[in-house]
């Protein structure tokens, strides 16, 4: 069963170790069957009797818990978290370590001194508990950032598994909370001309000439935020190099960002951006020609004179928060308040609108169509509605009877996942005309292959509106389709 190495060494019972090592307090070593590493502990004691008492105390301990289907030795919450955290790197370990620091420690630490101990009840316990926590504004956190924060504690609980401080079949499993908030605030197109009138005259407000300059650098960056979606973080990390202005489109190149999630990408701004952009670029130009200097590639493109040199500004939010102050519309919207952020949704706002298509203004975005779907489906599905729920007169004319269709669909089945039956189902029978007007025939879901075409073709068609996140494929559905 092994020995300890280290001096004064005592069995007390068979296999069971006290040894005193570096330090004045006896330590306790054991190993039970079946485990691959022993069990060493302080004991934090000096005397010998109490140390042998608090030895068996341990033995007992560890094979009940061993018995139990436990780990053998106690595993304190915040040491796990020392652990997990020391295997993250980046913007990771970051979020993680904050999230964990913040929110997850207080509760964890208190209320599970023991990892192996973790329950459901922990897991429901403790959102109540960060529920109750009020951010600056008086209101909680939203169900969409306890989403996001229980990506730390999903991580935390797998990591238990993986070092056997938590057996796999008690590991409690964290809710996907409904999201509350998918729309995200932006500028109505009367409250973006505002905003843009108001910020061209408080340029020529002021005789101070560095706040002029600073104001006039604002006029420039929300023209081009809201000409092209960018992120704010993206754009104050710009430079003349990455501003293609000669190219046929003229495009801007976003590079690549500490997140591993986002991509190197190339950006279209609208005319307005780039006739922006050319303005500032020869204004700089201009300020850097007084001084005897040129404007370089890797120059920031936001930035501000400080002396004979051009600096990147860090931040619009003070100056931009402002300029709102000054505007006659309220900054709060019923899904949140005005941001920098809001130029970049009423971008995608006002592009979907004028009939962008969803996949390549997410390419555009450097985002999703899903994202784009789940902040902005309430402006997509407006402009479908007329196709959903079109009658038989406006329709075009068809072939098929309705009262086919139906039969055909109860064949099929209806469509039972999610919450969007009806959406589906319509587009289901819309399929279903286009294969009888195209094929002269109608499909058989009992013939070899129509099933699964019949299936693709439904999820071609929500992919090609932009409607995919409303569709899943059947499970039992094979994973290719026949050729």
């Amino acid at each position: 069963m092994g020995r300890p190495a280290g001096k004064d060494r005592i069995e007390v019972d068979e296999g069971l170790y006290i040894y005193l090592r570096d330090g004045p307090n006896w330590q306790v070593y054991f190993k039970l069957v079946g485990e691959k590493t022993a069990f060493r502990k302080s004991l934090g004691t000096k005397n010998v009797e109490k140390a042998k008492q608090l030895a068996r105390q341990e033995y007992d301990d560890a094979a009940f818990r061993k018995r139990a289907g436990k780990s053998i030795k106690k595993i304190k919450f915040d040491y796990l978290a020392q652990d997990y955290l020391a295997g993250l790197t980046g913007g990771t370990l970051s979020y993680h370590r904050d999230t964990y620091n913040r929110h997850l420690r207080s509760y964890f630490t208190k209320h599970v001194p023991d990892v192996s101990e973790l329950a459901p009840a922990h897991i429901s316990d403790y959102l109540q508990y960060r529920r109750s926590k009020k951010g600056r504004g008086g209101d909680g956190p939203t169900n969409d950032t306890l989403n996001r924060e229980s990506v730390v504690l999903r991580g935390l609980i797998k990591h238990a598994v993986r070092k056997g401080h938590l057996s796999k079949d008690a590991a409690p499993e964290l809710p996907l909370l409904k999201s509350t908030g998918s729309r995200r605030p932006a500028f109505s197109r009367d409250e973006l001309a505002e905003l843009l009138k108001r910020a061209r005259e408080r340029v020529d407000e002021t005789n101070n000439q560095a706040t002029k300059r600073t104001r006039q650098l604002l006029y420039d960056w929300i023209v081009v935020m809201a000409n092209s979606g960018m992120r704010p973080e993206e754009s104050l990390k710009l430079t003349w190099a990455d501003i293609h202005l000669t190219s046929d489109p003229p495009y801007i190149h976003i590079p690549k960002s500490k997140s591993k999630w986002r991509q190197v990408r190339n950006t279209f701004p609208q005319n307005d951006a780039v006739e922006q952009l050319r303005e500032l670029k020869t204004r700089l130009a201009q300020q850097l020609s007084d001084n005897g200097k040129k404007l370089k590639p890797d120059d920031p493109v936001f930035a501000a004179k400080r002396g004979d040199d051009l600096t990147s500004i860090k931040s619009f939010k003070t100056a931009f928060n402002s300029l709102l102050d000054a505007c006659s519309f309220s900054r709060e919207k019923s899904d949140g308040a005005l941001s920098p952020e809001s130029l970049r949704h009423t971008y995608a706002t006002i592009r979907l609108e004028e009939g962008t298509d969803q996949n390549r203004l997410a390419d555009n975005m450097g985002t999703s169509a899903k994202m784009i779907q789940k902040h902005y489906g309430h402006i997509v599905l407006g402009d479908f509605h007329h196709e959903l729920t079109k009658t038989r007169d406006q329709a075009t004319p068809s072939s098929v009877s309705d009262s086919r269709i139906d039969e055909l669909i109860e064949k099929f089945g209806k469509y039972e996942k999610g919450t969007s039956d009806q959406v589906t189902d319509g587009i289901r029978k819309q399929v279903l005309k286009e294969w009888i007007e195209r094929d002269g025939r109608e499909p058989d879901p009992t013939a070899p292959g129509d099933l699964e075409i019949f299936e693709g073709l439904v999820g071609l068609k929500m992919r090609e509106l932009g409607l995919e996140e409303f569709y899943e494929l059947p499970d039992d559905l094979p994973d290719s389709l026949p050729d």
